[in-house]
């Protein structure tokens, strides 16, 4: 009689080509992360502006309304960066310009001079116009 002997079957691991290894999804994430973060960084910049000089036509846009409502005469000081009006200072972004100017708005919300006020912040200009007669604040 002659004796059998087991047959030994070995299963090669079959590779899924289909997919991706996890080092190659890293990879692939880390591209995509640095690609998103220089992108963001350029945008930012040019919206800073906007949203910088948006808060210094709103503090404008406010002392002039409690010059209105109060009945009596609101001053606005702009020192480059910080602009001080009434009792409160506030500050704009670090790298910000406004250059210096004095602004007076009388109990009827008319301010005492027309003026421009150019604001820099990182190599871009935007300009707020304040009309003499009706005190109209815009964004040129």
């Amino acid at each position: 009689m002659e004796k059998k002997l087991p047959l030994l079957v070995v299963k090669l691991k079959q590779v899924n080509k289909k997919g991706f290894t996890l080092l190659e999804a890293i990879l692939v994430l880390t591209i995509i992360s640095v690609c998103l973060l220089l992108f963001t960084r350029t945008a930012t910049s040019s919206t800073s502006l906007s949203l910088e000089m948006d808060k210094v036509k709103s503090i404008l846009l406010l002392a002039q309304r409690e010059a209105i409502l109060t009945k009596q005469v609101e001053y606005v000081q702009i020192k480059n960066s910080q602009i001080i009006s009434g009792k409160k200072t506030h500050q704009l972004a670090k790298g910000m310009a406004c250059g210096e100017h004095e602004i007076y708005f009388n109990e009827r919300g008319n301010v005492n001079q027309a003026r421009t006020i150019t604001c820099t912040f990182n190599n871009q200009q935007k300009q707020l116009v304040i009309h003499l007669g009706s005190g109209n604040i815009y964004e040129k």
